[in-house]
């Protein structure tokens, strides 16, 4: 699976529809302003991992320059291609795990090119009451290729296909402990989760860890510390 490329349409710096092609290995090169983060952003509107790096604000919609924003709609769009090379390998076990078996809006240009996925996020900012103003999204599968009518061709993405797919930005900051931590945390999740533990995991831990409590137990002083800790939790308990 490799995301080849991103169209962005009103998006922060970007106005009218830009069209970038990315690699297995992509790198960014450009003066302060031109765009670099703004991608990275736009990458993490589809497929960041915390809600917050999902959701558009009104920053995020495009005004021109020399421009003040007016009293008047604004929409952005950001649309990703997804190719699945792998589904034209002869070896039938890598083409299975290749693909959540949950996605069945692939499509092709034409007969033996390499099926891809079109996720389409639209946003549109309008006035309301308050200075942010209100702000609406959706998230599609474009189920027709580029050019053809997309009339009836927009699929909702349910958010378990969209946890499929998952961006980690760890940004370029001078205390990246904490971004870092967010993101260890995120990959330890993803590998703890796919474990299949035993149903019974809960009770073979209190059996297993009976003779190290009993151990515990019996040294005088910390079942001293222990008897004042639960002294002290039932105190402010009540």
């Amino acid at each position: 699976m490799q995301i080849t490329k991103i169209k962005i349409r009103n998006f922060r710096c970007f106005g009218e529809e830009t069209t970038i092609y990315l690699s297995r290995l992509t790198t960014l090169i450009g003066a302060n302003s031109s765009g670099k983060t703004a991608l990275i952003h736009a990458l993490l509107k589809l497929f960041g991992t915390r809600p917050s790096d999902r959701e558009l604000v009104r920053d995020d919609f495009h005004v021109p320059h020399f421009s003040v924003q007016a009293e008047q709609e604004l929409e952005c769009t950001i649309e990703v291609r997804i190719d699945f090379p792998e589904l034209l390998s002869t070896d039938q076990l890598i083409a299975k795990k290749s693909v959540p078996p949950f996605f069945n809006q692939l499509v092709i240009d034409r007969p033996g090119e390499v099926p891809h996925l079109r996720i389409r996020l639209t946003g549109k900012w309008s006035p309301s009451n308050t200075p942010e103003g209100e702000v609406e999204q959706n998230l599609n599968f474009v189920t027709v290729p580029e050019g053809e009518d997309e009339t009836n061709a927009l699929t909702r993405v349910s958010p378990h296909q969209r946890s499929a797919i998952q961006m980690i930005y760890v940004p370029a900051i001078r205390e990246p402990l904490t971004q870092l931590k967010n993101a260890s945390g995120t990959i330890l999740y993803r590998i703890l989760k796919k474990i299949k533990w035993p149903e019974n995991m809960d009770e073979l831990i209190r059996n297993n860890m009976k003779p190290v409590n009993d151990l515990f137990d019996g040294i005088e002083d910390i079942a001293q510390i222990k008897d004042v800790i639960q002294h002290d939790l039932c105190t402010s308990i009540q």
